[in-house]
Formats: C-alpha cells, sequence, structure tokens
C-alpha cells in the first residue's frame, strides 16, 4: 500500500525520501519446482514462465533465479511445442537441495537487512515424518526445515507463495506446522519478523491445491479460457491461487483469453484504496475473492511482521516508506508535514488537525470519502489534492 507524506510546502523533500525508499534496497526473485509431474501437468510449467515473465517485463526485479526439473528439459526444451507463450527457455538450474542450498548461500551472502526476496514454489506437495514436503528433482523430499535452514539465514525481507498441497501442515499437529511455520518461527525474530508466506494450502479440512476450473464463483458455469487459455489451439492450465496472485503481480492484467480480448484490467478491483500501487494484502485478498475453489483449497496468509499493507508488490516490488516505525498517538502537528509512514492518534486530535487543512480527503480502505465526523476508530488513508496520501490509524 502506498504511503507518502501529506503535502505542506514539503513536496519535494518527501518526494526525494520516497525516491530513496525504492533506490535503498534490491529485490531478487526466485522460483522452485523439483517434481518430475512436470512433465504431465503443465499447470506448474505456466505458472512459472508467466511468473518470470512478469518479473523480468513488468517489476523488473535485480535478479531472478528458476530452478526446474531436468532444466526444464520436459516442457519447453524436448516439446518446443507446448512452450507458453509467455516466455522463452528461462530455467537456471535443477530444483536439487544442493542447488537450492547453494543459492540460498549465495542470498545470504550478498542480500543485506534491506533487500526484499519474492520466491514462488510450485510443485506436488505432501506429508512425512510431522513434515510438509515437495520433491527435489532427483526425488528426494525438500522438508519444510530443510528450506527453513536454507531462507531463514537470509537477512532480507521475504514473500513466498507456495502452490503445493498439505504446506500448512494438513492439521496434524497443535500448531499447523508446516512451510509457513517453519519459514516463520524457526528463525531469529530479526529475519522471522520480515517474512511473508502465501500458500494455496491451508489447515483441514481444505489442504489441497487446486487447478482452475474456468469458473468465476464456486458451482458456477464454466467459461471457456476464463482461467485454463486456448492460444493457437493449445491449452494452458494454471493453478487457482498462483494464477491469480500473478494477475496481482501484472497490475490487474488477466492471463486469460478471455478478459484479455475484451480488454479489462482488474486494478481498480485489485487496488482497493485506489492509490495505484497494489500491496500484498490486497492481492491476496483478490485472491480469495476470485478462487472459484475456495473449500476445497484455503488459502492462507502468515504475515509475521504485519508487513502486507506496507510491502508494494506492484508496479515494483518495495516500500514506499520506512517499516516498524509508528509516531506516538496525537503527535501529528498542524504546520508541518508528518513523517512518510504511518501515523496514530485519536479521533478527537485527528478531527481537530483535519479542520485546519482543508485540501485534504479522507477515505476508508475501501476507497469510500468519509466525513472527518463520522470517522470512528481504525484504519484509514488521508490523501492531498496532489494525489500524496498517508495512513492513519485511529484509535477512540
Amino acid at each position: 500500500m502506498k504511503r507518502t507524506g501529506l503535502v505542506f510546502g514539503a513536496t519535494i523533500m518527501l518526494l526525494a525520501v520516497f525516491s530513496l525508499a525504492f533506490a535503498n534496497h534490491r529485490v531478487i526473485a526466485g522460483s522452485w519446482c523439483g517434481d518430475a509431474g512436470t512433465g504431465e501437468n503443465s499447470v506448474f510449467w505456466n505458472d512459472l514462465c508467466l511468473n518470470d515473465s512478469i518479473c523480468r517485463t513488468e517489476l523488473q526485479v535485480d535478479t531472478i533465479i528458476n530452478l526446474f526439473y531436468d532444466y526444464g528439459g520436459t516442457r519447453g526444451i524436448v516439446n518446443p511445442q507446448k512452450m507458453p507463450k509467455y516466455a522463452t527457455s528461462f530455467v537456471d538450474g535443477n530444483a536439487s537441495l544442493a542447488k537450492l542450498d547453494s543459492v540460498t548461500s549465495h542470498w545470504a551472502n550478498t542480500l543485506d537487512s534491506t533487500d526484499i526476496l519474492y520466491f514462488m514454489v510450485q510443485g506436488h506437495g505432501g506429508w512425512e515424518l510431522g513434515h510438509s514436503v515437495v520433491l527435489d528433482h532427483e526425488g528426494r523430499s525438500l522438508t519444510d526445515s530443510i528450506m527453513a535452514a536454507d531462507f531463514n539465514r537470509i537477512n532480507a525481507y521475504k514473500i513466498f507463495v507456495l502452490t503445493s498441497c498439505e504446506l500448512w501442515g494438513n492439521g496434524r499437529s497443535p500448531d499447523s506446522s508446516g512451510f509457513a511455520t517453519w519459514l516463520g518461527y524457526n528463525a531469529p525474530d530479526s529475519i522471522s519478523e520480515k517474512t511473508i508466506v502465501l500458500s494455496a494450502a491451508g489447515p483441514q479440512p481444505a489442504w489441497s491445491a487446486m487447478w482452475c476450473d474456468d469458473r468465476v464463483y464456486s458451482g458456477g458455469p464454466q467459461i471457456e479460457s476464463l482461467e485454463n487459455e486456448r492460444y493457437n489451439g493449445s491449452r494452458y492450465e494454471h493453478s487457482e491461487f498462483s494464477f491469480h496472485i500473478l494477475t496481482s503481480l501484472w497490475g490487474g492484467k488477466d492471463p486469460s483469453e478471455y478478459y484479455a480480448r475484451r480488454g479489462i484490467s482488474f486494478l481498480d478491483s485489485i487496488d482497493t484504496n485506489h492509490d495505484s500501487q497494489i500491496s500484498v494484502a490486497e492481492a491476496f485478498a483478490w485472491d480469495r475473492h476470485r478462487n472459484s475453489q475456495l473449500g476445497f483449497e484455503n488459502n492462507q496468509m502468515l504475515d509475521l511482521g504485519n508487513l502486507a499493507d506496507t510491502l508494494v508488490i506492484w508496479p515494483h516490488i518495495g516500500w514506499l516508506e520506512p517499516t516498524g516505525i509508528q509516531e506516538p498517538r496525537g503527535t501529528l502537528s498542524g504546520n508541518s508535514s508528518p513523517l512518510p509512514h504511518q501515523t496514530m492518534m485519536s479521533c478527537a486530535s485527528f478531527c481537530g488537525w483535519l479542520a485546519r487543512h482543508s485540501d485534504l480527503r479522507v477515505y476508508d480502505m475501501s476507497g469510500r470519502q468519509v466525513p472527518p465526523n463520522q470517522t470512528r476508530p481504525g484504519v484509514y488513508i488521508v490523501r492531498a489534492k496532489t494525489g500524496l496520501t498517508h495512513k492513519l490509524v485511529l484509535t477512540g
């Protein structure tokens, strides 16, 4: 979510701060699918092709490393006629435990605490001896504990998108241990509190990840190419969870031919506060809204550092403000610009402060304008005529 300062004569200074916020970090992306089933289930390959294309052309990440079963040979190299339209060969290495250890070791030595790592996992998942697992290239188990050990040594902000069954533990232990729990809590606070995990598979009973079914809503009619596309006579299947997350990463563009032919963009529907940025929280809410198979899969988000509202994933992956900082209640002065971050204050203080600034408008989180005298405790966006915004948390 875009959070900037209000403009009271300090516009230039604030814009410089926002520019520096993006300049001070790198965005590294990666993906993993070590399942031999990629040769028969094209959803994994299609989603990772699209993910790679979006990262390179739309998000312009600094680096992306894709680890795929058999170097992608079962799909694009051996069967070029089945190559999806999104990208040419893009695989950087085998999805093996050794390769993941090597890549994450490199990231641990090169990324710092201001960088952001976005990582997508596709493939069949399962449960073995108390651990959530996905397979590596050689058929061995990539367990939650191995993955946590690899990634939790990286002192960067991390976003995981996991599309596999049983990655939330399937409710088999009191804390639903699985990839989300291990990635989130099996690390020092300085690292774990910088982690967001988005998962298709939640606790029981909806522990599975599902393919797209070409339906707008559960039980509704199927619409040809609504989600699983037809292109040049070939069918390109997607998985339900990652398909809609990728729509958000793409700025509301829908990968399907159905909507593409009609020129429809979902940006306004995803960007609920209408700040021309899509946050992780907005993307996850959109995914659940559009997922026609909720009930069969139970999408989950683990947001340990309360980062999902703050972290933008489109049009760039990054922060527009320092994180983890809040002004004391009621300290927002009437004659100076607030710092470019979330502010907490009482409703009474807010109404009095706002009365001194007639150029400002207040919106709730759905984008509806709210008169100052109707504000209640909650979260609001205050917008200046210039379009710059600031997030406020109002207390009683």
